[in-house]
Formats: C-alpha cells, structure tokens, sequence
C-alpha cells in the first residue's frame, strides 16, 4: 500500500505527459525539490489552478512504489501569485527564480531555508505587481542580486566580496 503525505509546494514547472496527465515538479516545505504525475489533471476540478507555475498550495500524495515519481492525489490552492503573471518584467524574473531552484534544489531534502526564500521572493514580485507602473526597474536587479547571493550562500559557494565595483 501507498504511503500519503501532505506538504506545501509551490510549482516550478508543469510538463504535459500524454494527453490528460501532467508531471509537475516543485519545491516543498518538507522535502525540497520533488515531482508527481498529476492523473487526469487537464481540465481537472480536482486541480483546478493549484498546478499553475509559482501557485504555492498543499499537496495530498502518495509515493510509488520503485520511483522517484510520486502520484499527486490532491492540490489544494494556498496563494497562486496570479500578479506575477500580469506584467512581462515580473514573470521573467519569477520565471528566472524557479529555474535557479530547479538547478539548485536537492531532491527529496528538506530545505526550509530555500522554500522560505522563494516563497518571500514570490510574495514580493506579487506586491510588485501592483505597482509595476511606477516601479523604479533597479528594485528588478536589486531584488535578483538579493535572491542569488541568499542562494549562493546557501549553497556555500558565496563568493567573498572585500570592495565595491
């Protein structure tokens, strides 16, 4: 029999797979970077938007036996960040935040650290939002330069930095 767990995560990307299924691999609060096979998912109320990329929502899944993939059973919708998609600048930088956490993330470790980091990152690009028309555009490289140096020093390759350019 299956083992079910919950946890909160927060999508980083969505493949298709087939025509009614999709694999959705994210950053959880518990066990870092992990992926499911959402069944049914395409047009699925069971989902609804909680499988969209940046939604943090918690997860209801089961692990499988002999693979990596688990099989999301349930996601329900926490925060969808839906304003980071409302202006190109914003979904490019929050498009760039989760491929860093793609590459960086260790899968099925928990990192708490990171989730924390992403999830604050998320939450202030969606602020962002709502002001982008009169947002200065170095708070976009102020707010990069942030989020990688927290994620270089997590990662412990910092680089030491004695003066100013």
């Amino acid at each position: 029999m299956a083992v079910t767990f919950e946890d909160t995560a927060i999508v980083l990307r969505v493949v298709p797979y087939e025509d009614r299924h999709r694999i959705v691999t994210a950053l959880s609060e518990s066990r870092g970077k992990i992926s499911a096979m959402a069944n049914n998912a395409v047009n699925s109320r069971r989902f609804g938007s909680a499988l969209q990329p940046f939604a943090a929502s918690t997860w209801r899944m089961a692990e499988r036996n002999g693979s990596q993939l688990l099989r999301l059973d349930e996601a329900v919708l926490k925060r969808g960040f839906e304003g980071i998609r409302k202006h190109f600048e914003i979904l490019t930088i929050a498009s760039v935040l989760n491929d860093m956490i793609l590459r960086v993330a260790p899968e099925n470790e928990a990192v708490t650290e990171l989730f924390k980091l992403h999830s604050n990152a998320l939450a202030l690009l969606e602020d962002w939002a709502n002001e982008a028309e009169t947002l200065d555009p170095i708070r976009y490289f102020q707010v990069l330069n942030g989020y990688f140096s927290k994620l270089l020093q997590w990662n412990g390759t910092q680089p030491q930095l004695m003066r100013c350019l």
